[in-house]
């Protein structure tokens, strides 16, 4: 059977994190829903540990053999995606029922939609749950959501809000989103101008921008993000900011005249 979702993830080694996002995806995962695993180098005595959970699901795995970083694992996952409804996720998530129905409602209802966003936990990103509260402030009236990461937000999300989504003028991060195949074959690929990442996730909102697709973030659907677990493991804060700040002058100096 076609899947009718495929579901990208790199990863490189963060086995633990990967573990709690299969059994998620394996509890809230539709039916027809693929996941494509793409592997950055991990060693086998680690990897070896996730092969009793990818039994249980609707899984492609590629495994390269050194850490390509994030931005190509993801374009060889896309690569291999065949499913009218492609979503892009980071490995240090964890879904809830619904999640990919939510963002999926956004798309059918918002045919211009190029690529819609899910909130997240309290975190650095400005969609995470404590900040959006402050630019839209229909979403502090469902207090409380933010003291701990439970099953039950997406579903209190959705019965305060409805299925509400709004078009945003900037980007959504790409640690939980949904584009159609279409959309993709249109666009294509993530560029590889930003190194193993940092920055790409901008770069194709741009890019779908500038092709006329909107992008949306779903303030009904929710998704738990630890935020940064594999570079905070490969990089120190320093390397970090040092790629940030060379990424954004390249993002700059394409979309904007260097401005």
């Amino acid at each position: 059977m076609p899947p009718e979702l495929d579901v990208i993830v790199p990863q490189h080694g963060q086995i633990l994190h990967t573990i709690r996002f299969l059994e998620s995806f394996r509890r809230h995962a539709p039916l027809g829903t693929r996941l494509i695993l793409v592997d950055n180098g991990t060693p086998d005595e680690e990897f070896n540990k996730l092969v009793p959970l990818l039994k249980r699901v609707y899984c492609v795995v590629v495994r390269n053999k050194t850490n390509l970083g994030f931005v190509k694992a993801t374009n060889r996952g896309i690569g291999l995606s065949v499913a009218p409804y492609v979503v892009l996720q980071n490995n240090d998530t964890e879904i809830y029922d619904g999640c990919y129905q939510g963002l999926r409602d956004v798309l059918d209802e918002h045919p211009k939609t190029g690529v819609v966003g899910a909130v997240s936990s309290p975190c650095g990103s400005w969609v995470s749950y404590d900040k959006l509260k402050r630019v839209y402030p229909e979403v502090a009236e469902v207090g409380g959501l933010d003291e701990a990461h439970h099953g039950f937000r997406a579903f209190l999300l959705r019965q305060a809000l409805g299925e509400v989504s709004k078009v945003v003028t900037s980007m959504v991060p790409f640690f939980c989103v949904m584009l159609r195949q279409e959309t993709l074959q249109h666009a294509g690929l993530l560029s590889e101008d930003y190194g193993v990442g940092l920055g790409d996730d901008d770069d194709y909102c741009a890019k779908l921008r500038s092709l006329g697709y909107e992008v949306r973030l779903d303030l009904g659907t929710y998704v738990f993000h630890n935020h940064r677990t594999t570079f905070r493991a490969l990089y120190t804060n320093d390397e970090i900011t040092a790629m940030q700040k060379e990424n954004l002058a390249k993002y700059l100096a394409k979309w904007r005249g260097g401005k």
